[in-house]
């Protein structure tokens, strides 16, 4: 996963190739960063935010990431209660058989690898499709 400034500087790249309009101009925040020092992905960092000099596309990101780490505690817990119901049912029964148990947990598992192996090649293939690469800014 990217760190929130690693985002911002890809957000700003994407919104910069589909002609958005900034606060501030690009063209004029590369120019001023061409004489300082620093490494590359510093000054591509520092230009982005600088970019973003209100703050706002910064702000999104954080609601957006917090949004998703919420909606990712909800559905632990759901998962969580959702398993021990199932536990608590089968436990009711007259005869519990271990295949069952071994069954249910197997396949449930698989059928979590097979949907996270599903989404990693839709999501690279609709990367490399759109010609977007993780990190890719212009050299300052």
């Amino acid at each position: 996963m990217l760190s929130p400034q690693d985002q911002l500087t890809e957000l700003v790249r994407t919104l910069e190739t589909q002609q958005h309009v900034f606060a501030t101009d690009p063209l004029l925040i590369t120019e001023k960063l061409q004489g300082e020092d620093g490494k590359p992905i510093q000054k591509l960092h520092r230009r982005a935010s600088r970019i973003d000099s209100n703050g706002a596309l910064a702000r999104i990101l954080g609601k957006i990431d917090g949004r998703i780490k919420g909606i990712m505690v909800v559905m632990s817990v759901v998962w969580c209660l959702s398993g021990f119901l199932g536990l608590f049912t089968l436990l009711q029964t007259n005869v519990v058989n271990f295949f069952y148990v071994l069954v249910c947990l197997l396949g449930f598992h698989t059928i979590m690898l097979l949907g996270w192996l599903v989404m990693s090649l839709i999501n690279q293939a609709s990367r490399l499709r759109i010609g977007l690469p993780i990190l890719s800014v212009p050299v300052i």
